[in-house]
């Protein structure tokens, strides 16, 4: 593998797939390239150019698509339970419930503690989970909540 800029400081991604496409085009199903004849034959494959100067419209289509309007909005409503351990040094636990609608996380975030649990962590701990709600859910953000615990110790 190399990188195509250190043989030509002009090369573009868009060259590079044009070039590998015409070669497709051009190879016949042994593999021998047959140039234009076998190109004009196609066996049902084009060489397409995704941009709006082809296909006008097509910037927009693809940010509506990619948009948060229709990739979360479209997110049917769900339930996040988990249990976080080692809250404090003491072993504190806490169970947590985030309801999500439409891709975000609704307040109140439900958080029940452990007996005898530190309560300035609970505290600080529940200060940080409102700094989440009204946000986007993701993997990375459970992943950041449950290792909450954990930067006392690290």
């Amino acid at each position: 593998m190399t990188n195509l800029k250190a043989y030509n400081r002009n090369v573009t991604v868009s060259q590079v797939l044009r070039a590998i496409g015409q070669e497709f085009l051009q190879t016949d199903t042994n593999g021998v390239d047959c140039g234009e004849v076998e190109a004009k034959k196609q066996r049902g494959f084009q060489l397409l150019n995704p941009t709006d100067d082809w296909f006008p419209g097509l910037a927009a289509t693809k940010a509506h698509f990619s948009g948060s309007d229709w990739t979360l909005g479209k997110t049917p409503d769900f339930t996040v339970t988990r249990r976080i351990l080692e809250l404090d040094s003491q072993g504190g636990e806490c169970q947590l419930e985030f309801k999500v609608i439409k891709g975000i996380i609704q307040p109140p975030v439900s958080a029940s503690f452990s007996m005898g649990i530190n309560p300035e962590v609970k505290t600080e701990f529940m200060s940080f989970l409102g700094t989440v709600e009204g946000i986007h859910f993701s993997p990375q953000l459970l992943h950041t909540v449950e290792k909450w615990g954990m930067k006392e110790k690290l």
